[in-house]
């Protein structure tokens, strides 16, 4: 009986209470599954405002909590041509589900990107960007997170909104 059955995350969850949150400011919205990452994942489609948020978690995935939430919700058009043109699953739909996220994570490298980077090497910035980034690009943002912690001696709080 003290056991409580309310979901607090998860993007199953998040996702309708984001179109909830959107209805009751009258923008509707809807939220549909299995395109992010060809999977079960939830998305959320905002038609009026013409956005997605591409998987629901993205409101505090750990690679994302540096985006400023103007940035967050990718392009509701980018989605209809290259996401949902495709059948569930297929690629390159899959691939293109992730090119807002990704971008939004290496132009706003969050704190938990930074800690991989200063524990595991360029490697892992190889790793998680190498299907969405040219080698430049991750030069670049190897660069940039060196500069950010000082050579992975200070890891700056997250501020997406400041």
């Amino acid at each position: 009986m003290s056991v409580e059955l309310i979901a607090r995350e998860g993007c199953q969850s998040i996702g309708a209470y984001d179109v909830k949150l959107a209805n009751a400011l009258n923008i509707p919205g809807e939220h549909f599954n299995g395109y992010f990452n060809g999977e079960g994942h939830r998305s959320v489609k905002f038609e009026l405002t013409g956005h997605v948020l591409a998987h629901g978690d993205d409101v505090y995935a750990a690679y994302q909590t540096n985006t400023p939430s103007s940035e967050l919700m990718a392009s509701l058009e980018f989605w209809k041509e290259n996401v949902l043109a495709y059948p569930k699953g297929e690629e390159p739909g899959v691939h293109n589900s992730w090119v807002h996220s990704v971008n939004s994570m290496m132009k706003f490298p969050a704190w938990r990107l930074l800690r991989d980077y200063c524990e595991d090497g360029k490697g892992s910035l190889t790793e998680r960007f190498k299907d969405f980034a040219s080698e430049k690009e991750i030069d670049e943002l190897e660069e940039r997170i060196v500069d950010i912690t000082n050579g992975c001696m200070d890891f700056p709080e997250n501020s997406p909104d400041n």
